[in-house]
């Protein structure tokens, strides 16, 4: 999958008051439940892994540049 600039009307949002924020998340806080979630079984992962990669393929893994990598060991 290749990743490419999104247009984002910006314009029109002004026109709207919208805001838009963009950035990577503070997820620290979440991890714990998150992996109970993983644990009890209530949470599937594999809906949104793109990739699966062997720890000794870990480090060339994220060059094809898969939207989600998941590497086990």
């Amino acid at each position: 999958m290749q990743r490419e600039d999104v247009a984002i009307p910006v314009f029109a949002m002004y026109s709207r008051c919208c805001t838009f924020h963009t950035g990577r998340a503070d997820v620290r806080p979440a991890i714990p439940t998150v992996l109970d979630l993983l644990a009890t079984g209530r949470l599937d992962p594999s809906i949104v892994t793109t990739r699966t990669a062997a720890w000794d393929d870990s480090i060339d893994a994220p060059l094809d540049t898969p939207m989600k990598l998941v590497v086990t060991h």
